[in-house]
């Protein structure tokens, strides 16, 4: 998933009126929490977040990990789910 893919599901966010918890990809093995996606288009509009500290439990596929190290927040994720 590009980033434009996610600018377009957060877009499809804001429009829904009943906004599903999460979304299934592929197989049905991959699912994206979409408050991962809410709280990272907030963040983003805050301004910077650099040189923070932060650390996510129970991170699943890294979303909002990954969006938080591009804002040059020091990031430690973690998940203990075991994905096979």
């Amino acid at each position: 998933m590009g980033s434009t893919d996610v600018l377009q599901i957060i877009q499809d966010l804001k429009d829904s009126k009943n906004t599903p918890d999460y979304i299934e990809f592929d197989d049905g093995n991959l699912v994206l929490w979409t408050a991962s996606l809410v709280l990272l288009n907030h963040i983003g509009q805050k301004g910077s977040l650099k040189g923070l500290r932060v650390l996510e439990l129970g991170s699943g596929l890294g979303h909002l990990a990954v969006g938080l190290y591009r804002s040059a927040v020091r990031m430690r994720c973690q998940c203990g789910y075991p994905y096979s």
